[in-house]
């Protein structure tokens, strides 16, 4: 599967059914392994910007917004609250 602009393909990373991440006041943030990652943001003038998120990286981003796609979640860039480590 190719994804289009900014969307990442993300695989939960849990420990014994709960998920890890880190705990804020609103809420927990998840961990996950990115699976996929599209070409880049669409700018106005037609170029793509590279994402700064690669495959292979451990993220840290936003679940509400996440949308489920069979075991993964698929997310945009905008999501990702920082990267844990890099691939």
């Amino acid at each position: 599967m190719q994804l289009l602009y900014e969307r990442i393909l993300v695989e939960p990373l849990s420990e014994t059914g709960k998920s890890e991440g880190i705990q804020t006041k609103q809420q927990q943030l998840p961990r996950g392994l990115v699976k996929e990652v599209g070409e880049g943001r669409l700018q106005t003038t037609g170029e793509c910007l590279p994402l700064k998120v690669q495959v292979g990286d451990i993220i840290l981003y936003d679940r509400m917004k996440a949308r489920p796609h069979f075991g993964m979640e698929l997310i945009i860039e905008n999501d990702v609250y920082g990267i844990e480590q890099k691939a």
